[in-house]
């Protein structure tokens, strides 16, 4: 009994606008081969440590987390899945909206780069697409009023079930 291995010839690149582009190798982290930009918010100054994760059924371990009114707060997403994950706050009432633009987002070729978090002023701070076994820290301020400021991972298919809350106090 012998095991046959089959080689796939090239790639058909017979097509108007076809683009050759890198192959990401297994263990290559997707981020940095896509060109994914970087948050923002992962400059600044540091404030409290607060450790954010995702689990299993496309949720976060930590569905509510606490700040104070104005707190600066450093966020470390620390993504132990085995699929790229983003955290997106925005502001009070606005989670469907954030929802619906990341899910119409997935039209815009820029949609990527900018990690699938919409550029709409309904979003107060974000982290960069997290690859999988790999974190990032962002800095930024709790909103300045007392409130419940939801959170999600925009990233496609993940929006509508992995969510959580800020709670300002």
């Amino acid at each position: 009994f012998y095991l046959t291995l089959h080689r796939l010839g090239p790639a058909f690149t017979g097509f108007p606008g076809c683009q050759a582009i890198a192959k990401i190798l297994p263990g290559q982290p997707v981020g940095s081969a896509l060109g994914i930009l970087p948050s923002p918010y992962e400059k600044g100054t540091a404030g409290r440590p607060i450790k954010l994760q995702p689990t299993a059924g496309l949720q976060f371990a930590q569905k509510e987390l606490h700040a104070r009114a104005g707190e600066q707060l450093s966020l470390t997403f620390e993504n132990n899945d085995l699929i790229p994950h983003n955290w997106v706050l925005g502001k009070t009432g606005t989670l469907e909206k954030i929802s619906d633009f990341a899910d119409r987002s997935l039209a815009d070729p820029r949609a990527l780069s900018q990690s699938y978090v919409p550029q709409i002023p309904e979003v107060l701070a974000f982290t960069r697409l997290v690859d999988p076994n790999h974190s990032t820290t962002i800095h930024f301020q709790a909103p300045p009023e007392k409130g419940d400021y939801p959170y999600l991972c925009t990233f496609p298919g993940h929006t509508r079930i992995m969510r959580g809350v800020l709670h300002v106090e």
